[in-house]
Parts: structure tokens; sequence; C-alpha cells
């Protein structure tokens, strides 16, 4: 009687089977192959290679017959182990040519050419390499980039040749290692305004921009909308409507 994880094996194959059943192309040498490998002298693995003859080209057959190898292989790994390791006796004839062609199908559709990092996809016995699969873990970590004085000043240089808002420019010409996002959030810090629509193209120095600062500050002090270090918009419209008066001076 056959265990688990064989009728789980049978299962696999029947799938495999039924995905070449649908494909048309074929490969000439293919027939070699097959009469080269050690494995084929049973006439039970001779009868499920037969339908395999036309899927060796075809990329998308390949695909789906590794979708169905990967999905199952992890808990079929364990099955194979735990089996190996209660059942001593000798594996029939007919069981191991079904392990021999789940080898050699992995080794034919897993290792690809034209993608050389499959190279470790399979162990030496035949069995997918779980490590491949595994997340890479990142072995240097990118140092925490540290927004200095320096980096203030260059933005500030920035916002005086270029303007609020035109970030991009700022960052390629002088601070390229931050991204528009970065330098726009730094700016809100700079100056002390959560919204800058107001500010769009606006150039000044250090000074000027200190001035927009005690001015946006003043304004939320005022309405209670100043909040962590920036000024924010009230829902009663009090505050946008202030700025608008200010920035038609």
């Amino acid at each position: 009687m056959e265990n688990p994880h064989e009728q789980q094996q049978i299962a696999l194959l029947s799938r495999i089977i039924a995905n070449v059943s649908k494909l048309n192309k074929s490969m000439e040498d293919m027939n070699t192959k097959l009469e080269s490998h050690p494995s084929i002298n049973n006439s039970f693995f001779l009868f499920q290679l037969s339908p395999l003859r036309s899927i060796m080209s075809d990329e998308s057959a390949i695909d789906t017959i590794m979708d169905d190898l990967l999905m199952e292989e992890s808990q079929l790994e364990q099955d194979i182990s735990s089996s190996d390791d209660e059942n001593e006796e000798l594996i029939d004839a007919e069981t191991q040519a079904r392990r021999n062609w789940v080898v050699f199908m992995r080794n034919q559709f897993s290792v690809r050419a034209e993608y050389p990092s499959t190279e470790t996809i399979l162990k030496a016995n035949g069995r997918l390499n779980q490590e491949y699969f595994r997340p890479k873990t990142e072995t240097h970590r990118k140092e925490e980039r540290a927004w200095t004085d320096a980096e203030r000043d260059l933005l500030i240089q920035g916002i005086q040749k270029y303007g609020i808002g035109n970030w991009n420019d700022i960052r390629k010409e002088l601070l390229n290692e931050w991204t528009s996002n970065d330098l726009r959030l730094k700016c809100i810090r700079l100056i002390g305004r959560q919204n800058l629509q107001l500010y769009k193209d606006w150039k000044g120095n250090a000074d000027e921009i200190q001035q927009e600062y005690e001015n946006n500050k003043r304004v939320g002090s005022k309405h209670s909308t100043w909040k962590q270090g920036v000024l924010v918009y009230d829902d009663d419209g009090k505050v946008e409507e202030e700025l608008m008066a200010y920035h038609q001076k």
C-alpha cells in the first residue's frame, strides 16, 4: 500500500501530465535524452514520459510545471524525510521509478541556461534547495543619513536659487543623496508651514526664511494651529484667510 507522500507524488505527477498534454511543440533530441537517462529502463517510467516529447522548448509550459513542483515541494520534502527515517524497508521498482521521474523533471526544467542564478536551485540529490527560495538577508545595511547644518545650508542655498517646490533642481545640484520628497519635508520644518502651496517658486535667503518661520509661528499661536513645530490649517479657514492676505501684500 502506498504511503501518503507517495500518493502526493502521484497526484503531483498527474497534474504535470495534464499540463503537458495541452502542448504541441516538439524537440528533436528528446528521445535521445530519455534513452540516455539512467532511470528510464523501467517500463512504467517510459510510459509516463511519453507525453513530454513536445514541451522542452515551450517556456510557458516550463513555468507551469515549475509552479506545480514548487507548490508542494516543501510539504513533500518533509514527508519524504520523515518517511526515510521511519521506513527502512526496500522501495519497490515502481516507486523508485516515480521518484526518479520527479528528479529527472526537476533537472530538466529547474536549471535554465538563460538564468545563471538557477544553477543552485537543486541539491545534488535532485531535491529543491529550499535556501534558494528564502529571502536574501541584507548583509550591509545602508548607514542612516544625517541631516546636519551643512545640508540645511545647502537647502537654503537651493531655495534662494531655484525657489520652493523645485526640489529636483535643488537635489541634482546640491543634495543628490536625498530625494525630492526628503527636501520638501525638510523645507516644511525649515519654514514652519505644512502646506507649501502659497510658497510655490518663492525664493529667499536664510534671514528671509527665518522671518517666514517666525510669521508662521505667530499665526499658528494665534489660532492654536502650531502643531509639532509647523503651522497647519484649521477647519474654519481662518488660517488660510490670514495667509492669503499676507501673501498678497
